[in-house]
């Protein structure tokens, strides 16, 4: 015997169940890989704060502004986006299995359900379109004020000729760190910091240096005065 109205409208409902659900569970995972990039972000931003900080005094004032500008004007445009919560599983409401009409109201549920549900997701793929776009732009300001320190570098190097050569070749080494790096991971954070750091036991160094040299020109002038005093006596 054939199977009856009911019964097929039945098995139509329990088949848009299934997708209702799949659809769910793929939107739900959209919504949790946007807020993980979006607190990623958030994050990675963040880490570059104190490091750009360290590098005042040190890179180049526009390009180290610009750069934290850029760091400061992505977090708050992260923290302006507002990720949907999670959508709650369907439940369907009871149904009376003998009533075709029942059953093709249920059917009209979930697929309004289902509407809901892709327009969710649209939303969340703007999202995270948005979110890629606004990653994108920090990761192109950062790389462009990492290649600008080798240049800083070697300013700074010459800025400070009698410090030990070796601290020089650090300062220049780091730098070099940076631009390879292109700041591009919350890891190369660090190259930044160290990059600093290099910095100031150069200029340590030779502050180091001078007051070695004028104490030396000291000892030099107290000896040439000595030396003339003998003479005149």
């Amino acid at each position: 015997a054939s199977p009856s109205p009911e019964t097929d409208a039945l098995r139509t409902l329990s088949q848009t169940e299934a997708v209702l659900t799949n659809e769910t569970q793929a939107v739900n995972s959209a919504i949790g890989r946007a807020a993980a990039t979006r607190e990623a972000g958030i994050a990675e931003a963040q880490q570059f704060a104190t490091p750009l900080a360290e590098v005042a005094g040190s890179t180049d004032v526009a390009a180290r502004a610009v750069a934290d500008q850029a760091r400061a004007d992505y977090v708050a445009a992260l923290e302006a986006v507002v990720v949907p919560s999670a959508l709650e599983p369907y439940t369907t409401p009871t149904v009376d299995e003998e009533s075709l009409a029942s059953i093709g109201s249920a059917i009209d549920a979930v697929s309004v359900r289902s509407g809901e549900v892709a327009g969710t997701a649209e939303t969340v793929a703007d999202l995270q379109s948005q979110l890629v776009a606004l990653g994108r732009t920090f990761v192109a300001a950062m790389a462009t004020f990492a290649a600008t320190l080798p240049a800083s570098a070697e300013a700074i190097v010459d800025e400070n000729p009698d410090a030990d050569e070796s601290l020089g070749l650090a300062v220049s080494a780091a730098a070099d760190a940076v631009a390879a790096s292109a700041l591009a991971t919350p890891e190369s954070a660090a190259t930044l910091s160290a990059y600093a750091t290099a910095v100031t036991a150069l200029r340590d160094d030779q502050e180091r240096a001078e007051r070695a040299i004028a104490e030396q020109r000291a000892r030099e002038e107290d000896e040439r005065r000595r030396r003339e005093q003998q003479q005149s006596s």
